[in-house]
């Protein structure tokens, strides 16, 4: 799948979905809420959002799992369910782009860790690189072997995602970057 994305977005730009959050609080899920964990919980109102942003003529849409890593997952005791949100929040992606019946790209979502890297913060570069792996990984199990990586003013994350996934897209977007990022052989 990468090298079909390569493909598609060298014969012009592509149509991704919006904001997953802003649907789900749209749709009644509370701003305090886990809205990861709804991929295990309320599974049936993520697909309902990917299959309006398909019939939409969304090209690409991201796994709901923009916070589910170790640490923002932490906040509602469910950081042990990393793997089981990630892989479930690809499952329900794919299983919606299939029964559409289009050509959809399924981007996993990697957000921000949600707390300070020292030394401004307690977590470590390596702690951070561990988390972003971690997630990285249940990703990549049941994707298409391409991530969108949110990160809000992070520029030496954006080049540690260059070097590590070499042929990275990179789009600034309203203050932050976008990165696509080709997986090939991702974790090594």
């Amino acid at each position: 799948m990468p090298y079909e994305l390569s493909r598609r977005l060298e014969t012009g730009p592509l149509l991704c979905d919006g904001a997953m959050g802003t649907l789900l609080y749209a749709r009644g899920v509370s701003l305090d809420a886990c809205f990861d964990v709804l991929n295990l919980n309320n599974p049936r109102v993520v697909q309902s959002i990917h299959a309006d942003y398909i019939a939409a003529g969304a090209d690409c849409i991201e796994t709901n799992t923009f916070g589910a890593n170790r640490f923002k997952l932490a906040v509602h005791g469910l950081e042990s369910q990393v793997r089981e949100i990630n892989r479930r929040g690809v499952a329900l992606a794919r299983d919606v782009r299939e029964s559409s019946g289009r050509d959809v790209f399924v981007l996993g979502s990697i957000g921000p860790l949600g707390k300070y890297l020292a030394p401004l913060g307690t977590v470590t570069s390596d702690e951070a690189r561990s988390a972003f792996r971690e997630q990285a990984e249940a990703l990549l199990e049941g994707g298409d072997g391409a991530l969108r990586v949110g990160i809000e003013m992070a520029q030496d994350l954006v080049q540690a995602v260059r070097s590590r996934y070499g042929g990275a897209y990179l789009m600034p977007s309203f203050g932050r970057f976008e990165v696509v990022a080709e997986v090939l052989d991702a974790i090594r």
